[in-house]
């Protein structure tokens, strides 16, 4: 989606400072850009994130809209190295595209790859997709990785996570379970989309060159690291990320993730490993809230299923261990999807 000469009007008139300075500098809008959460374990079972807050009030949301508008006004550079179509910086373009209306679904799809190494020194590599719908705080994510892995997640309004796996059994996880539950609820809550127009709103992408990215010309973004809010706290190591939009279009591409960790080698030993992670988008669409269109935000798309002994297992819920689940109907055909 290119930006039309009458959108970029609306925005230069929405710019309440555009008397006082009507071409402002384009190294203030290099500011604007923003940086996705840590490395995201697959599948679900290792929880690690950083848990968010929102405002609700109306009038600070009124103010963050506001200030979202003058943001990609400020960006509008015409002609500066960092400028796309129609001269609006490729990031503020990227952020006007992927913006949607409050009854609107973001849908994406995208492919996603980790490396990591094993203790032995051989290279773990794992590929997959996944798939998000949000609409506000309302999530289903499904993962799926090589042929026989994949989970199933939906979230509703108020951050209760149902889950389903390969295998059929399910889980509920609430934020008031623990940490980790609360944390990796608020990141699925945002996704990529959301990590991307945070950090833009945040100033904390910095163009970084013109390389290709998934065979396509892109322009580089680096977060910038997060600032200590206590330097005596010691904080784990932070990944290097960085957002590629589209050089020609504006289109977000994707991101790269890049962390340097001691890994436990499972017998109370840790060695130094290189981590790296790759989302290439596939798909980005604005979807109306149709009857189809909502099914697939609120319903799942992998089935329940009866357990290795043709029971039905109830859900999983505080943390408990899966063997913990109620059994009932066992006498089934193990593995057999449940209806509904």
């Amino acid at each position: 989606m290119t930006l039309d000469t009458q959108t970029m009007r609306r925005f230069a008139e929405l710019d309440p400072a555009r008397e006082l300075d009507p071409a402002p500098d384009g190294q203030l809008l290099a500011r604007t850009l923003a940086r996705p959460q840590g490395f995201r374990p697959t599948p679900l079972r290792a929880v690690r994130s950083h848990a968010r807050l929102f405002a609700s009030a109306t009038a600070t949301a009124l103010i963050v809209a506001i200030v979202a508008i003058v943001a990609v006004a400020l960006l509008a550079a015409p002609g500066g190295p960092a400028s796309g179509p129609g001269g609006l910086n490729l990031a503020a373009q990227a952020y006007a595209q992927t913006s949607v209306t409050s009854d609107e679904i973001l849908y994406t799809l995208a492919t996603a790859t980790s490396e990591r190494p094993a203790p032995s020194g051989t290279l773990k590599r794992e590929e997959g997709s996944i798939e998000e719908w949000h609409r506000g705080r309302e999530t289903h994510r499904l993962e799926r990785y090589g042929s026989e892995t994949a989970l199933d997640h939906v979230i509703d309004a108020d951050g209760v996570m149902r889950q389903i796996s390969d295998d059929g059994a399910y889980r509920i996880i609430r934020p008031s379970d623990n940490e980790d539950a609360a944390n990796v609820i608020a990141e699925q809550q945002s996704g990529f989309v959301e990590q991307f127009r945070r950090n833009y709103e945040q100033g904390r992408l910095d163009p970084a060159g013109d390389v290709r990215f998934a065979g396509r010309p892109a322009r580089r973004y680096v977060v910038s690291p997060q600032p200590s809010t206590d330097p005596a706290i010691n904080r784990p190591p932070q990944p290097e990320q960085t957002f590629y939009i589209h050089r020609e279009t504006g289109e977000p591409l994707g991101y790269t993730s890049t962390l340097d960790a001691n890994l436990s080698d499972g017998e109370g030993k840790a060695f130094p490993a290189n981590m790296q992670y790759e989302l290439i988008v596939r798909t980005i669409k604005q979807l109306p809230p149709t009857q189809e269109n909502l099914a697939k935000l609120h319903g799942f798309s992998l089935p329940r299923r009866r357990d290795a002994d043709g029971c039905i297992r109830g859900p999983v819920t505080n943390a408990r261990n899966s063997d913990t689940a109620v059994k009932s109907d066992c006498g089934g055909t193990p593995g057999a999807a449940l209806p509904g």
